[in-house]
């Protein structure tokens, strides 16, 4: 005799209540995976930076007074700091043992959330004003 299955056949995942564990991972996730096919757009950044004295003044001016480019290298910079941060704690956690209980866990991702939205509204506060 079979037992029935009752694992759900089709999945909300905008009902699924994640705990904040899960959402700090698929965040790392897709920022990684936005980064990938962002870093062309990085390289010729730093290639016009590199460039010459007067490519980069030039890019700084692009950068000054062209709003999208700003709002480009605005996202590009809270992808590559919320990965950095969660790349640094799962490390942490992978070579240090910290984090390895579920409270602690929490702990460090809130805290990593937490740092990461400091880090952002230091770098607004700088780069837009």
């Amino acid at each position: 005799m079979s037992k029935k299955d009752t694992r759900p056949v089709f999945i909300n995942l905008l009902q699924v209540k994640l705990p904040i564990t899960g959402v700090v991972s698929i965040l790392h996730r897709i920022t990684g995976f936005v980064l990938f096919f962002t870093f062309p757009l990085l390289v010729w950044f730093l290639d016009r930076s590199l460039g010459s004295e007067s490519s980069y003044l030039s890019l700084i001016e692009d950068v000054h007074s062209n709003i999208s480019i700003k709002l480009i290298t605005s996202l590009l910079v809270l992808l590559i700091v919320y990965h950095s941060l969660v790349g640094i704690k799962k490390l942490l956690n992978e070579f240090f043992g910290v984090g390895e209980t579920l409270s602690s866990t929490k702990i460090m991702s809130w805290s990593t959330m937490a740092l990461f939205l400091l880090f952002y509204v230091l770098f607004i506060v700088l780069f837009w004003f």
